[in-house]
């Protein structure tokens, strides 16, 4: 575990959007029955998502929550001077999204832009790369993180199809003193990269006529190898005692105790697995932020997103604390206190 800490960095506003378009999971009963959907939203507490269009991408989602902070505050885009893109579903291959998203923004020319691929804990990585270069002397940072997990999921898979949705976030990231300190873990192992991965579509492994056949697996489910495998199984136990132990050392770290955080932000993975995580920690119900049930997993973009869908709770001069793992495997955890955060909800884009 590597532990950064901050001084005078924070959260200035945040927003979130996504697609219009609702998948509920008692409805989905072309690839499954009845009980099968009753069982997942027991387990999971995913009674819906949000799925985009063919032609909408993570970069669109991110920008209306962009457009929707510079319109709402009036933050004059001149003042951003970096853009960083978190997500695992760029528009292209090249170049990346980032500098196409600063044209569609129009912000400056003479900014640092940079993307990120670092599956559900991205969020942590991008704020972290956010508050560095706040650190090494920019004043504002544009941090975008999105996904639309729904573009590489097998609609016949059952551990994959009903569990991810789509959705963009955008969160401006600035100096004040005010802040006070803020704490970051970061962790990596990829010795376990194929307990969830694409086999195929990249560079190791290019796309053929093979790769994208469908197959079907012993639990007969059916996917192709540019689509999404999860063992359900080993992510779970992995992720509950990284999330856990991650937590504790940071906290320790920081000499901060649980009792004294005011909002806690789980991934939004399922509810199954941050109910085991919650219980290990021993964390109060009442301080728990979740969005889970409208939006399911929406990879990086769940803490953001979730802190943006309950924006209707004042969190200003809360203590938060926030941990996400992603594949195979990335986690992280935060710890920071906010202060004058505007924070603008969810937007819906047709």
């Amino acid at each position: 575990m590597s532990i950064l800490t901050f001084e005078g960095i924070g959260i200035r506003a945040i927003a979130a959007s996504v697609p219009k378009n609702i998948a509920k999971t008692e409805e989905q009963t072309k690839f499954f029955d009845k009980k099968h959907l009753k069982n997942f939203i027991e387990n999971t507490g995913i009674y819906e998502r949000r799925v985009s269009s063919v032609n909408q991408t993570s970069s669109d989602f991110c920008c209306k929550a962009a457009e929707i902070i510079f319109e709402k505050t009036g933050f004059n885009k001149e003042e951003i001077q970096a853009l960083i893109f978190v997500s695992q579903t760029p528009d292209y291959r090249q170049p990346a999204t980032s500098i196409i998203m600063q044209d569609r923004l129009h912000l400056r020319n003479d900014i640092f832009t940079q993307d990120i691929n670092q599956a559900c804990s991205g969020f942590v990585f991008g704020l972290v790369s956010a508050y560095s270069l706040c650190n090494a002397g920019l004043d504002n940072v544009l941090l975008c993180v999105g996904d639309t997990p729904s573009k590489f999921t097998s609609p016949a898979d059952s551990s994959t199809s009903l569990m991810f949705g789509d959705a963009g976030t955008a969160c401006i990231i600035s100096k004040d003193i005010k802040y006070g300190k803020s704490y970051f873990s970061f962790n990596s192992d990829g010795s376990e990269f194929h307990s969830v991965n694409i086999p195929a579509g990249g560079y190791r492994k290019m796309s053929s006529l093979e790769t994208l056949s469908l197959n079907k697996d012993k639990e007969g489910n059916e996917k192709t190898m540019e689509q999404i495998h999860m063992d359900g199984l080993s992510v779970f136990s992995y992720s509950v005692r990284a999330m856990v132990t991650d937590v504790k050392n940071l906290l320790s770290y920081a000499k901060v105790s649980l009792d004294d955080i005011d909002t806690i932000v789980l991934h939004q993975a399922n509810q199954f697995l941050n109910n085991k995580v919650a219980r290990k920690l021993g964390v109060d119900e009442n301080k728990t932020m979740k969005s889970i049930r409208y939006f399911g997993n929406t990879s990086a973009s769940s803490i953001p997103l979730t802190i943006s869908f309950n924006s209707d709770i004042d969190i200003n001069n809360h203590s938060l604390l926030f941990t996400a793992i992603g594949a195979s495997f990335t986690w992280g955890t935060g710890l920071m206190t906010i202060k004058d955060m505007i924070n603008l909800g969810v937007t819906e884009l047709e």
